[in-house]
């Protein structure tokens, strides 16, 4: 999760869903959270945390997607002090969180996303915490669009209200502001699940390399205007 959990508390869950490569079944997705407090939490409290926290996303999902396992990371601990797994049967997708049993369900990369302003920049532009929820349903209305929810401030409760004993909500990962409220987004993206490989880097051109091809350029130039002239005075 990087250097960031020197200063504040942080889950990492990790997710199962069908996957739709051949010969690939199930692929393994994540939701980072930085979270607020200072309570160390002990591993049940850890555990229920988690577990709220993963709700909205299984509440989105069908009974294919799981909770699988979550680390805990305490405030000033690069290393977690709470890990946890599960069997895919424990913690399953319920789908409950649509106001009808929802028929259009979307590809994993098709993802539903929540945000929350958390400030502005130097611009006074809003900026956003993001959290992004796979294996959702479209409307069947709009392919585009995520199918109608019951009650999206239920769905988000753990994430305004808080989670677990401790009631930690998400932060910013840099200055550990809590912004709010949490709200859904009508629109559904595509979140890329897998890293594509690298670009090949291009070989760069020193400044010094581009300063010596003008001076060659010019000297030659040079030479041939030289050239040129003893050849006209021969004729």
């Amino acid at each position: 999760m990087g250097s960031r959990l020197d200063t504040y508390q942080g889950f990492v869950l990790t997710f199962q869903s069908p996957w739709n490569l051949s010969g690939v079944t199930s692929h393994k997705w994540h939701q980072t959270f930085y979270v607020s407090g200072t309570i160390t939490h002990n591993d049940a409290d850890a555990e229920t945390a988690a577990v709220a926290l993963a709700q909205p996303a299984l509440s989105l999902a069908t009974a294919q997607t799981s909770l699988i396992s979550f680390a805990y990371y305490p405030a000033g601990s690069l290393v977690s002090t709470v890990n946890k797994t599960y069997p895919p049967t424990s913690h399953p997708g319920t789908g409950s969180a649509y106001s009808a049993s929802p028929t259009q369900q979307q590809q994993l990369e098709v993802a539903a996303v929540a945000h929350c302003p958390i400030g502005k920049n130097t611009r006074g532009k809003e900026i956003y915490l993001r959290k992004y929820f796979h294996d959702v349903a479209a409307s069947n209305a709009d392919r585009n669009a995520l199918d109608a929810l019951t009650n999206a401030a239920t769905l988000l409760a753990p994430f305004n209200s808080g989670a677990g004993p401790h009631a930690v909500v998400p932060v910013s990962p840099t200055k550990g502001t809590q912004g709010g409220p949490w709200v859904m987004e009508a629109h559904l993206y595509t979140h890329q699940l897998r890293k594509g490989k690298k670009r090949k880097a291009l070989p760069t051109v020193s400044a010094l390399t581009v300063a010596e091809k003008m001076i060659q350029d010019a000297l030659q130039a040079k030479g041939l205007a030289a050239l040129a002239e003893e050849l006209a005075a021969a004729l």
